[in-house]
């Protein structure tokens, strides 16, 4: 790799922050395997968005209980 980056191993796939360190501004960027999820202002911003983007893709997922 040619940027700086940091990774999350998950059992669902690789998240990706990369950024250009020797740029005097960059906006790391964030991918999960090969889906773009965004850019972010800086690197605690991207964890967060990576967070928030991997929390709605599991509440995607979840069935509402319907047994009221």
């Amino acid at each position: 790799r040619f940027y700086d980056f940091v990774e999350a191993r998950t059992p669902f796939g690789l998240f990706l922050i990369e950024w250009k360190s020797w740029k005097r501004v960059d906006c790391p960027t964030v991918t999960f395997g090969t889906e773009y999820v965004g850019s972010y202002f800086d690197l605690e911003e991207a964890k967060k968005g990576a967070f928030e983007w991997f929390s709605g893709k599991l509440n995607e997922c979840h069935e509402p209980d319907n047994s009221d």
